[in-house]
C-alpha cells in the first residue's frame, strides 16, 4: 500500500492524495505534524520536504516522483 507522510496546508501532499484518489488507488496519509514517531522517521531518513511516498518500505519520492510512478 502507498503511504503518504505530509503536513497541513501541504499543496502536494493535496495533490499526492487527490491523484491516487482519482486513480482509485488505495493509500494512507499520515499528518508528520500529528504522528511524533512518524515525524522522526521522515527527519531520520534526511528528507527534507514533505510529501514523502512510499510503496510499502520503498521510497517513491515526492509528489513529481508519484506522478511518473502511477504512470
Amino acid at each position: 500500500m502507498i503511504t503518504i507522510y505530509g503536513k497541513p496546508k501541504c499543496k502536494y501532499c493535496t495533490k499526492a492524495k487527490e491523484l491516487l484518489n482519482r486513480l482509485q488507488t488505495p493509500f494512507k496519509y499520515i499528518d508528520i505534524s500529528l504522528d511524533p514517531e512518524a515525524k522522526k522517521f521522515i527527519i531520520a531518513t534526511g528528507a527534507t520536504t514533505v510529501p514523502q511516498i512510499y510503496n510499502e518500505e520503498v521510497l517513491i519520492g515526492g509528489f513529481d516522483d508519484l506522478e511518473v510512478y502511477v504512470k
